[in-house]
């Protein structure tokens, strides 16, 4: 992990922050998604069901407990300094209301999920393989498949990014950029 407090003209190797026991040893998990709520709360999610959790902008990083086992995060979307959500392989979402003090596994979603974006604490979209592309209205206790509105022969989308529940754009490993301006219908 690098990070950066002066707009990215210099950047400080701070993997020695992820550690459980002093600095001993720290993460060597593959961290693939960085996310934050505001200025100072954020969260690290990878691999090996890492997720690390920090309420000062960076400056120290506190595992949290993930209620699976192996598996891989790879996106994450935070609403609030309480609210956030993750996705990963095998369709897991994760979610919290509480600022990641307990995370608890929501519905599955279809397949991988690489990307989930939420603009409020019950309104998100994730995206995976084969175009598959999944809303929810409820904190993700139920889903809802949009595949069949995504254009045909659209590859893995990787990225998701909703600004409101009308706007959004996905991503995609075949060159994809879809958009919508009706929430996904």
């Amino acid at each position: 992990m690098i990070s950066t407090t002066n707009g990215g003209t210099t950047w400080i190797d701070d993997n020695s922050l992820l550690t459980t026991d002093g600095g001993a040893t720290t993460s060597t998990s593959l961290l693939r998604e960085v996310f934050f709520a505001s200025a100072s709360v954020g969260w690290i999610a990878g691999h090996n069901s890492e997720i690390w959790a920090t309420t000062n902008g960076g400056t120290s990083w506190t595992q949290q407990t993930s209620p699976t086992i192996g598996t891989s995060w790879l996106s994450g979307s935070a609403v609030s300094t309480t609210d956030a959500f993750i996705s990963g392989d095998s369709g897991r979402v994760l979610v919290t209301d509480d600022g990641g003090g307990t995370w608890v596994q929501a519905t599955t979603a279809g397949s991988i999920r690489y990307g989930i974006s939420f603009v409020d604490a019950n309104t998100g979209w994730t995206a995976g393989n084969s175009g598959d592309i999944y809303a929810t209205v409820d904190a993700g206790t139920s889903w809802s498949n949009f595949a069949q509105d995504v254009p045909p022969g659209t590859g893995t989308l990787r990225s998701i990014v909703f600004t409101d529940a009308a706007n959004g754009w996905a991503v995609g490993t075949g060159g994809e950029i879809l958009h919508t301006t009706s929430g996904g219908d």
